[in-house]
Parts: C-alpha cells; structure tokens; sequence
C-alpha cells in the first residue's frame, strides 16, 4: 500500500504468518523489488528503475510510475521469497538512514499530487525535531548529520550516487 502523504510503502502481509487467505496472485499498489518480474510492455512502456534511488525504494518509485500509466501491479501469494531487508546495512546505521529518508522524499517530489507533496513534506519536517531530541537521548548523534545532509542534497538536487559521484568529479 502506498501512502505518499506519510512516505510510506507498506508490503500487505509483512511479518505475518502464512493462512489460507493468503494464496493465489492479487492485484497491490506496490511490487517490491527483491523478486521483481515484470512484462516487457511493462519496461518499454515506463522504462526501468530509475537511477536516481541509489540503494532502495526504486521499486516503490517504479509502481509509482506503472500506477500513473494504469499498468497492473500484483504479488503471487503462493511464491516463496526469501529476502532479508536490509542486508547490506542495518537499519540503524546512518548510510541507511541518508538513502532511505532521501529516497522518500525525491518520491515525494516525482510522483506526489500537490496536496500529498504539502502533506508529506509538512509531515517530516515536524516529525524530525522528535526523531532529533530521541537519538540526541540515545547518543546517535551521526544519525542527526546523516539527516541534515539529506535535507542539504536533496534541496540541491543531489538524488543518486552516481550524481553524487559526478557531482564530486566535475565540482
């Protein structure tokens, strides 16, 4: 389920165990990317995963752009996946964060309606000064400067690693 408004990407079923209610293919708002297959009218309709979202959410952006195109999105609830989320970094770990929080806001800005981007935009600008004075208590003081540069490259339109990497080559 995709809520822009909340910059959340939400996997039906997560953490859940398996019954009988849960078989069969269904149509979702969000395919993930762990065990992604698609069509090919699919990619030459809305091409592939945008490299802008280096490390993670380019699934969340690419149902995004296959939702605005009115293509079908769905998950065969009898597939077993095994997938860790996360397996490169931890959760906690500030390269994470950074990705993770930049990437919801660039899909924010590419595929938000005017009303979801005011709404999501106001939404993590008044929920970081709690997130702040919580890792300032647990002293993850690295999580905050990991927070402000993402606030700092995505005001200046430093999306991917790879603008990043040409950013510093050419700057």
């Amino acid at each position: 389920m995709l809520k822009l408004r909340r910059l959340k990407a939400i996997h039906l079923g997560i953490n859940q165990n398996d019954d009988s209610t849960r078989v069969g293919v269904r149509e979702t708002e969000h395919a993930t990317g762990c065990c992604m297959i698609g069509r090919r009218i699919l990619f030459e309709t809305i091409g592939l995963l945008d490299e802008d979202y280096f490390f993670g959410n380019e699934d969340w952006a690419h149902s995004c752009v296959a939702k605005m195109h009115g293509l079908l999105r769905g998950v065969n609830l009898n597939a077993k996946i095994y997938h860790k989320p996360g397996g490169s970094l931890e959760e906690g770990n500030p390269i994470y964060l950074y990705y993770y929080n930049k990437n919801r806001l660039l899909i924010l800005k590419k595929h938000g309606s005017l009303i979801e981007q005011m709404f999501g935009f106001s939404f993590y600008a008044f929920s970081h000064p709690i997130k702040f004075q919580l890792w300032i208590s647990k002293g993850r003081v690295e999580l905050i400067r990991a927070e402000l540069q993402v606030i700092c490259d995505f005001l200046a339109g430093r999306y991917g690693d790879y603008d990043r990497k040409r950013v510093n080559r050419h700057g």
